[in-house]
């Protein structure tokens, strides 16, 4: 399950409330992705917007965990599952948040026709270090 998936990369990460905020309200996917009967990957997508006032252009993507290190190989499959969304819900164009100390996977979007609309700072509280395992991938709108 995704919960237990989430868990095993960010003890304490909890997605479910997420979850069912996009089932209830039908704005977006929540996606578990499995090779081999494994999960490698998790996914949340926003395809709808969140005002009236917004224009509807953008599968954002919120959330994606990754359970390894990315080969091109395996970060290629991804990508072909966020193009697919997009695609399924007649959006143009897709959002992903990046941190820099993702650089490798940032530069696979890059080489892959993306380009950076916009960047903006997070700061952590002193003494309330991000504490991340350099051996998964843990992209969130709310980190």
């Amino acid at each position: 399950s995704a919960a237990k998936f989430s868990q095993h990369l960010h003890p304490g990460l909890d997605y479910a409330n997420e979850i069912k905020l996009v089932n209830k309200h039908s704005f977006g996917d929540a996606v578990l992705v499995k090779r081999a009967g494994k999960e490698f990957a998790f996914l949340i997508t926003h395809s709808e917007t969140y005002s009236q006032e917004e224009k509807r252009f953008f599968l954002k993507v919120n959330a994606l965990q990754l359970d390894e290190r990315l080969n091109q190989r395996t970060f290629a499959v991804v990508n072909e599952i966020i193009e697919y969304c997009a695609k399924v819900k007649n959006l143009p164009g897709i959002y992903v948040r990046f941190c820099t100390r993702y650089g490798q996977e940032l530069q696979f979007f890059l080489n892959n026709g993306f380009s950076v609309a916009k960047n903006d700072l997070r700061m952590t509280l002193k003494g309330y270090p991000q504490r991340d395992d350099m051996n998964c991938i843990n992209l969130s709108k709310w980190e």
